[in-house]
């Protein structure tokens, strides 16, 4: 969700990056301690202490959305503090970003924020549409990403393996397409390797009990 973050470094330089997903919890009251203190976000502490000992060039924290409203914000603004204490920057204002917009089958809002170590070029958000060829994935739905997969039932082999070999699977969306990687351009910002696209991987079979099974069918398309 973001795109040139940096300057292209001169040949023999090292940038690091960490990134997080961390849980957080708000318990701020009028003559309560700052949330950031609370054990109950003390993954939030850790990342701020594995940014600064780890001395990461830039980070990347993502977190839920709700943590940009109410008083969830005095929170956000203390972790914000916390960098600022260790020299690193933050870029300000932070972003909600829609992973939708960005080639996700999910219409999922983010908080991110970017930063870097004092002294370093700030990276920037992006924007949706600002991704080139993934660009034209923006919303795309659930059923472009997993139409073309196989019934895990029909293999047998899946009973005690996670992946298959299949005769010949049918990729009919563009999105798909770029799931399987069946064109160079597919990789994109990745390396290209070498792979065989005929392997079903991650689909070893699971046994549901008869009451998960009749949830499953008792619940209608697009209900939770």
């Amino acid at each position: 969700m973001f795109r040139r973050l940096w300057p292209t470094p001169r040949c023999g330089t090292r940038q690091h990056w960490l990134a997080s997903n961390t849980g957080w919890r708000v318990t701020r009251t009028a003559h309560s301690r700052r949330a950031f203190n609370d054990p109950r976000n003390q993954l939030v502490g850790e990342f701020v202490r594995l940014v600064d000992e780890l001395k990461a060039s830039y980070f990347v924290f993502e977190n839920a959305k709700g943590l940009t409203v109410g008083r969830q914000r005095a929170f956000l603004e203390e972790i914000v503090e916390e960098f600022a204490k260790r020299k690193y920057n933050v870029v300000l204002p932070w972003a909600v970003l829609n992973a939708g917009d960005f080639g996700v089958p999910q219409n999922r809002e983010r908080l991110i924020l970017l930063g870097a170590k004092r002294g370093l070029t700030l990276p920037q958000y992006s924007s949706a549409g600002a991704w080139g060829p993934l660009s034209n994935f923006r919303m795309s739905t659930c059923s472009d990403a997993l139409d073309d997969l196989p019934d895990v039932d029909d293999f047998q082999e899946l009973v005690e393996s996670d992946s298959v070999k299949l005769e010949s699977w049918d990729v009919s969306s563009s999105y798909a397409r770029e799931l399987h990687c069946l064109a160079n351009d597919s990789w994109h910002y990745g390396y290209p390797r070498k792979w065989d696209p005929k392997i079903l991987t991650s689909s070893m079979r699971t046994e549901h009990s008869k009451i998960t099974c009749r949830r499953f069918g008792e619940t209608l398309g697009g209900d939770a």
